[in-house]
Protein backbone atom coordinates (compact mmCIF):
# COMPACT_ATOMS: atom_id res chain seq x y z
CA UNK A 1 0.00 0.00 0.00
CA UNK A 2 1.45 3.39 -0.58
CA UNK A 3 1.81 5.92 2.44
CA UNK A 4 -0.32 8.41 2.42
CA UNK A 5 0.60 12.37 2.46
CA UNK A 6 0.28 13.95 6.03
CA UNK A 7 -0.03 17.50 4.40
CA UNK A 8 -3.59 18.36 5.79
CA UNK A 9 -4.23 20.01 2.02
CA UNK A 10 -3.53 16.70 0.77
CA UNK A 11 -4.89 14.13 3.10
CA UNK A 12 -5.49 10.78 1.99
CA UNK A 13 -3.49 11.44 -1.33
CA UNK A 14 -0.54 9.94 -2.48
CA UNK A 15 2.37 11.53 -0.66
CA UNK A 16 3.41 14.33 -1.99
CA UNK A 17 6.85 15.54 -3.27
CA UNK A 18 7.58 17.22 0.35
CA UNK A 19 6.65 14.28 2.19
CA UNK A 20 9.41 11.86 -0.21
CA UNK A 21 11.63 14.25 0.56
CA UNK A 22 11.69 13.84 3.79
CA UNK A 23 10.74 10.18 3.81
CA UNK A 24 14.00 9.51 1.84
CA UNK A 25 16.40 11.86 3.95
CA UNK A 26 15.16 9.84 7.21
CA UNK A 27 15.73 6.84 5.59
CA UNK A 28 19.15 7.70 4.66
CA UNK A 29 19.77 9.23 8.01
CA UNK A 30 18.91 5.97 9.78
CA UNK A 31 21.05 4.09 7.11
CA UNK A 32 24.23 6.55 7.85
CA UNK A 33 23.78 6.15 11.57
CA UNK A 34 23.64 2.31 11.21
CA UNK A 35 26.66 2.09 9.12
CA UNK A 36 28.67 4.71 11.88
CA UNK A 37 27.38 2.91 14.91
CA UNK A 38 28.73 -0.45 13.41
CA UNK A 39 31.56 0.51 13.63
CA UNK A 40 31.98 1.33 17.37
CA UNK A 41 33.39 -0.93 20.18
CA UNK A 42 31.02 0.15 22.68
CA UNK A 43 30.50 -0.96 26.34
CA UNK A 44 29.32 0.49 29.10
CA UNK A 45 27.68 4.42 29.15
CA UNK A 46 31.24 5.59 31.08
CA UNK A 47 33.50 3.63 28.70
CA UNK A 48 35.31 4.60 25.75
CA UNK A 49 33.34 3.79 22.76
CA UNK A 50 36.21 3.30 20.42
CA UNK A 51 36.22 4.27 17.21
CA UNK A 52 37.08 0.57 14.28
CA UNK A 53 37.50 2.09 10.95
CA UNK A 54 39.77 4.36 9.46
CA UNK A 55 41.97 7.32 11.30
CA UNK A 56 42.64 10.02 10.06
CA UNK A 57 46.09 11.64 9.98
CA UNK A 58 46.22 8.57 12.55
CA UNK A 59 44.86 10.14 14.94
CA UNK A 60 41.29 10.70 15.13
CA UNK A 61 38.35 8.74 13.37
CA UNK A 62 37.20 9.28 10.11
CA UNK A 63 33.84 8.26 8.82
CA UNK A 64 32.54 8.89 5.09
CA UNK A 65 29.47 10.49 4.90
CA UNK A 66 29.36 10.14 0.96
CA UNK A 67 32.02 9.35 -1.84
CA UNK A 68 33.44 13.08 -1.33
CA UNK A 69 32.92 14.54 2.60
CA UNK A 70 34.97 12.87 5.28
CA UNK A 71 33.75 13.62 9.16
CA UNK A 72 35.82 12.93 12.28
CA UNK A 73 34.05 10.27 13.97
CA UNK A 74 33.48 11.56 17.66
CA UNK A 75 31.83 15.14 15.73
CA UNK A 76 29.51 12.67 14.16
CA UNK A 77 28.79 10.73 17.19
CA UNK A 78 28.16 14.06 19.16
CA UNK A 79 26.01 15.52 16.29
CA UNK A 80 24.08 12.94 16.18
CA UNK A 81 23.00 12.63 19.76
CA UNK A 82 23.27 16.29 20.59
CA UNK A 83 23.42 18.32 17.42
CA UNK A 84 25.92 20.52 15.89
CA UNK A 85 28.64 21.60 17.78
CA UNK A 86 28.07 25.79 18.75
CA UNK A 87 29.95 28.16 16.33
CA UNK A 88 33.66 28.98 17.86
CA UNK A 89 34.32 25.75 19.64
CA UNK A 90 35.46 22.50 19.20
CA UNK A 91 34.86 18.66 21.25
CA UNK A 92 36.86 17.99 24.04
CA UNK A 93 38.37 14.43 24.80
CA UNK A 94 37.17 14.36 28.78
CA UNK A 95 38.91 10.75 28.35
CA UNK A 96 41.78 11.81 25.86
CA UNK A 97 41.20 9.05 23.79
CA UNK A 98 40.75 10.57 20.13
CA UNK A 99 40.02 7.50 19.20
CA UNK A 100 36.61 7.54 21.51
CA UNK A 101 33.58 8.80 19.89
CA UNK A 102 31.21 8.09 23.47
CA UNK A 103 29.09 11.38 23.77
CA UNK A 104 29.48 11.36 27.23
CA UNK A 105 33.22 11.99 26.76
CA UNK A 106 33.23 14.33 24.50
CA UNK A 107 32.65 18.17 25.83
CA UNK A 108 32.24 21.85 23.61
CA UNK A 109 35.06 24.06 24.15
CA UNK A 110 36.98 26.62 23.09
CA UNK A 111 40.31 25.97 20.99
CA UNK A 112 42.15 27.48 23.94
CA UNK A 113 40.28 25.31 26.45
CA UNK A 114 41.13 22.18 24.88
CA UNK A 115 45.11 23.41 24.17
CA UNK A 116 45.22 23.97 28.06
CA UNK A 117 43.91 21.02 28.56
CA UNK A 118 45.83 18.68 26.33
CA UNK A 119 48.89 18.54 25.84
CA UNK A 120 50.25 21.93 26.00
CA UNK A 121 48.29 21.95 29.24
CA UNK A 122 50.79 19.21 30.63
CA UNK A 123 53.22 21.32 29.79
CA UNK A 124 51.72 24.48 31.29
CA UNK A 125 50.89 22.47 34.39
CA UNK A 126 54.69 22.39 35.18
CA UNK A 127 54.99 26.04 35.13
CA UNK A 128 54.78 27.95 38.41
CA UNK A 129 53.65 31.79 38.20
CA UNK A 130 57.29 32.66 38.47
CA UNK A 131 58.78 31.10 35.54
CA UNK A 132 55.77 32.48 33.28
CA UNK A 133 56.42 35.61 34.36
CA UNK A 134 60.04 34.89 33.35
CA UNK A 135 58.97 33.87 29.83
CA UNK A 136 57.07 36.84 28.96
CA UNK A 137 59.53 39.45 29.67
CA UNK A 138 62.43 37.30 28.23
CA UNK A 139 60.50 38.15 25.23
CA UNK A 140 62.81 39.34 22.41
CA UNK A 141 65.41 39.05 24.68
CA UNK A 142 65.92 35.13 24.39
CA UNK A 143 64.31 33.10 21.04
CA UNK A 144 61.17 31.56 22.20
CA UNK A 145 62.78 27.87 20.95
CA UNK A 146 65.83 28.74 23.76
CA UNK A 147 63.09 29.31 26.46
CA UNK A 148 60.99 25.88 25.59
CA UNK A 149 64.02 23.99 25.76
CA UNK A 150 65.40 25.73 28.88
CA UNK A 151 61.80 25.49 30.81
CA UNK A 152 60.84 21.78 29.60
CA UNK A 153 57.97 22.84 28.01
CA UNK A 154 56.67 23.76 24.15
CA UNK A 155 57.91 26.24 21.76
CA UNK A 156 53.39 26.92 21.20
CA UNK A 157 53.38 27.46 25.55
CA UNK A 158 56.13 29.72 24.82
CA UNK A 159 54.60 31.67 22.18
CA UNK A 160 51.06 31.85 23.94
CA UNK A 161 52.55 32.79 27.08
CA UNK A 162 54.50 35.34 25.60
CA UNK A 163 51.33 37.31 23.11
CA UNK A 164 48.65 36.26 25.76
CA UNK A 165 49.85 37.21 28.93
CA UNK A 166 50.88 40.70 29.13
CA UNK A 167 47.88 41.54 31.11
CA UNK A 168 49.31 39.26 33.94
CA UNK A 169 52.61 40.42 33.80
CA UNK A 170 52.93 43.47 32.10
Amino acid sequence: MQPQCTHPRDRGAQRCWSCEVANRAATADARLSSRFWSKVASGTDDACWVWQASRANKTYGGFRLTKTKLARAHVFAYEQTHGPVPDGLELDHLCRNRLCVNPAHLEPVTRLENTLRGKAGEHNRKLTDEQRREIYHLRGIIPGVELARRYGVSKCLVSHIQLHDGHLYG
